[in-house]
C-alpha cells in the first residue's frame, strides 16, 4: 500500500490508508479493517467482502480469519477470491511444491504464481530482489533498554536468538 500511495496510484488520505484501500479495492479481505480504530464515517465493508471467518471471527485481525496474515493473503488468492496478496518474500515459497499440507496448497506450484513489478511487468516470485513494491524487513526482535534493565541478560537472550539461527535456521549464516 505504502508503494501505492507514495507513488499517487492511489488517492491519499493522510495516515488512513484504510480509506484508500477501500476507494482503491472493490473487494478484499483486510482483516482488523472492521475495527472500531478505523471507524472515520465511512464504509469499509468491501475490505472484509472475501474474507472467510465466520461469527465474531469474521474479518477478525487474528487466526479466526482464515485469510489473516501473510499465510492467509496467499491461501485468499490460491482459493479464488483475490487477484492479488501483498505478500513477505518467503510466503510463496513457505506455501507451495509440497510445503504446506493443508488441503488448500494441496497441488499449489511456485511456476503458478508471479511478482508485479513497478514497472507494471511480472516475474518469477524466485525474482524478488529485482521484482518488488517495497523492500521492508520484518518479524523484528525487541528488547528493552535503559539504566533499569541488566546489560547481562539482554546479552543472554542475543546470543540464545543467535545460537538458535544457527542450530535451527534454514540459513548457515548469523544474520536475522
Amino acid at each position: 500500500m505504502a508503494y501505492l500511495i507514495n507513488n499517487n496510484l492511489i488517492r491519499q488520505y493522510g495516515c488512513n490508508s484504510v480509506r484508500a484501500a477501500s476507494e482503491y479495492f472493490q473487494k478484499a479481505c483486510a482483516p482488523g479493517s472492521l475495527s472500531p480504530f478505523y471507524r472515520h464515517n465511512m464504509n469499509r465493508l468491501n475490505l472484509c467482502h472475501l474474507c472467510r471467518g465466520t461469527g465474531s471471527g469474521y474479518c477478525s485481525r487474528d487466526h479466526s480469519e482464515p485469510f489473516y496474515g501473510f499465510t492467509g493473503a496467499f491461501r485468499c488468492l490460491v482459493e479464488g477470491g483475490g487477484d492479488i496478496a501483498f505478500l513477505k518474500h518467503t510466503t510463496v515459497r513457505e506455501n507451495v511444491d509440497g510445503r504446506r499440507k493443508e488441503w488448500w496448497a494441496r497441488n499449489q506450484l511456485t511456476a503458478d504464481y508471479q511478482l508485479v513489478c513497478r514497472d507494471g511487468t511480472r516475474a518469477p516470485v524466485t525474482d524478488y530482489e529485482n521484482c518488488n513494491l517495497g523492500m521492508v524487513r520484518s518479524n523484528a526482535v525487541v528488547t528493552r533498554g535503559g539504566y533499569l534493565y541488566n546489560e547481562t541478560e539482554i546479552d543472554a537472550y542475543i546470543n540464545l536468538l543467535l545460537y538458535a539461527q544457527q542450530y535451527f535456521g534454514r540459513d548457515s549464516d548469523d544474520e536475522w
